[in-house]
């Protein structure tokens, strides 16, 4: 049976990166890293360049555990397919890194797509670089804020003078990309009377955050990271059966 936070395992003085292999609802497999800034690729500061750097091994095993969110330990090759086959959280020596996957080492071109985190350049769509929202993307937000700005709460459906705005939460003069995770519905009443016009804690809305009044957040993060973790092997599955 697995051992859900293998803390014992971690060994001192060796130098480990926090990896996590999952995948959307399409079976679009992705990873996630820490990383750190090294550049830009544009000329516009747009694009960040990045790089995974190593993280206090001990100190990610705690925050994991806390979240109640499983890790693994990948000190070996054994260690790496397993990890490899179940996906998830895992905190890898930086020679089985080198060895296994050395493209996680090479530096890649980022954009910071919501609140936090940076997104691989090539992973986003070409129109998540222009300024406005396609129509099927404007949509997607006004369904998933449930068409109503999403601070007052006020909707078309209840009085036909409303008029909601899809609106960039991080500029997009400031390096503020389009796509949902930087968007948000807002009447033009609200959207008008920003102030200022980047208004960080909008994300929270959007994430929704700042519903978590009864404590809900660290449940909805699991069951987000669990669903990750599931498509991921549903998706190595598939792939496997392909072969």
């Amino acid at each position: 049976m697995r051992e859900l936070f293998p803390s014992h395992q971690i060994s001192k003085d060796t130098t480990y990166f926090a990896i996590t292999l999952g995948a959307a609802e399409n079976s679009k497999a992705w990873t996630d890293t820490q990383t750190y800034w090294v550049g830009f690729a544009d000329k516009d500061n747009r694009v960040e360049i990045r790089k995974i750097r190593a993280v206090v091994a001990r100190r990610f095993s705690e925050l994991w555990k806390n979240l109640r969110q499983p890790y693994s330990v990948v000190n070996n090759d054994s260690g790496f397919v397993r990890w490899q086959m179940e996906g998830g959280h895992a905190l890898i020596t930086e020679e089985q890194v080198e060895k296994n996957i050395p493209e996680e080492l090479e530096p890649r071109p980022c954009v910071m797509e919501g609140r936090l985190g940076f997104t691989d350049f090539k992973k986003l769509p070409k129109t998540a670089f222009q300024k406005a929202p396609t129509p099927k993307l404007r949509m997607e937000v006004l369904k998933r804020d449930k068409y109503r700005c999403m601070i007052c709460g006020q909707r078309p459906a209840d009085d036909t003078n409303i008029q909601l705005q899809v609106h960039h939460i991080r500029p997009y003069g400031q390096r503020g990309i389009t796509v949902g995770k930087n968007l948000i519905s807002l009447c033009h009443t609200c959207h008008a009377g920003l102030e200022p016009h980047y208004e960080y804690s909008l994300f929270e809305l959007v994430e929704g955050i700042s519903d978590d009044v009864d404590g809900r957040l660290k449940a909805r993060m699991l069951k987000k990271y669990i669903t990750a973790s599931r498509n991921y092997r549903k998706s190595l599955l598939s792939f496997m059966k392909e072969k």
